[in-house]
């Protein structure tokens, strides 16, 4: 069976500059008329990839870079950490962010999904932190034959991930498969 989750041996991977282009961070922000005093957690950060520009564009902010890999947790310690006083590592479990509850104003997810064993409980967890009115966006790879990523057994169809956010309170927003490898949805808490 192919293993779900991401080989932090492979973590030069995720700084390939490329990959701004399957989520434009940025440009999901500014749709969403983020506030420079919010609070963001990257779920599954990796090497904080996409925390970087947060942190870069908005310095009022707390970003909350969140992985389940103490490989990842101590790379970005090492590496980001220092260059980026706004940023904060986190350390997750499957199923649970230990954040107090409607605290967050933006959570999203790369390339995460595919890798969850139950995306259910991980989208009511990040209902749950999520602030009324807060956003949960969430990209990963289109579930179409690919020579990068995941196999496409792993990977989800959009209409189902956008039912999985349904089920979970969420209203879905925005929802578009126009990056070169990824979908990305855009759903808020009500």
């Amino acid at each position: 069976m192919e293993e779900k989750r991401f080989n932090p041996d492979k973590l030069d991977r995720l700084n390939h500059p490329d990959r701004i282009h399957n989520f434009p961070v940025l440009d999901i922000l500014e749709q969403i008329g983020f506030q420079e005093t919010g609070k963001v957690v990257d779920i599954g950060a990796g090497t904080a990839f996409y925390s970087k520009p947060i942190a870069e564009k908005f310095p009022n902010s707390t970003i909350i870079a969140a992985d389940i890999s103490d490989v990842m947790i101590q790379w970005m310690e090492e590496n980001v950490l220092p260059s980026y006083p706004t940023i904060q590592t986190l350390k997750i479990e499957d199923h649970h962010l230990p954040l107090d509850t409607g605290t967050i104003d933006f959570a999203f997810m790369v390339n995460l999904h595919h890798e969850l064993d139950a995306p259910e409980l991980n989208l009511k967890e990040c209902y749950r932190i999520l602030r009324k009115g807060g956003f949960l966006a969430i990209s990963d790879w289109r579930k179409e034959q690919s020579e990068k990523g995941p196999s496409f057994e792993l990977r989800y169809a959009p209409i189902t991930v956008m039912a999985q956010l349904l089920s979970a309170g969420f209203q879905v927003i925005y929802n578009s498969a126009d990056y070169p490898d990824n979908f990305v949805i855009v759903a808020v808490k009500n």
